[in-house]
């Protein structure tokens, strides 16, 4: 939780992807992503949104986040992941 304590320290709001719905397997809830995997995802969920007239719907961000995940995977094939899923 690293960037949590830092965002703490620096009095900043910060908020957690619900990495939970996604489907299992897929990551960790607590992964620790890369800033890229969170800009693009959070600019697809935004696209995802208008599409499906609702930023809160569960399926505009599960398809923004499993496709922001498969590019970072794509472009950086070794880099493991940092949380093992039971």
């Amino acid at each position: 939780n690293r960037s949590l304590n830092r965002s703490k320290k620096l009095s900043v709001k910060s908020e957690r992807w619900p990495l939970e719905v996604l489907p299992a397997g897929v990551v960790h809830p607590q992964e620790p992503l890369n800033v890229d995997v969170i800009l693009e995802g959070m600019q697809q969920w935004w696209w995802n949104a208008d599409e499906n007239a609702s930023i809160k719907s569960n399926q505009a961000f599960v398809k923004a986040a499993s496709q922001a995940l498969i590019h970072h995977y794509k472009r950086h094939p070794n880099r493991p992941l940092h949380k093992i899923i039971d």
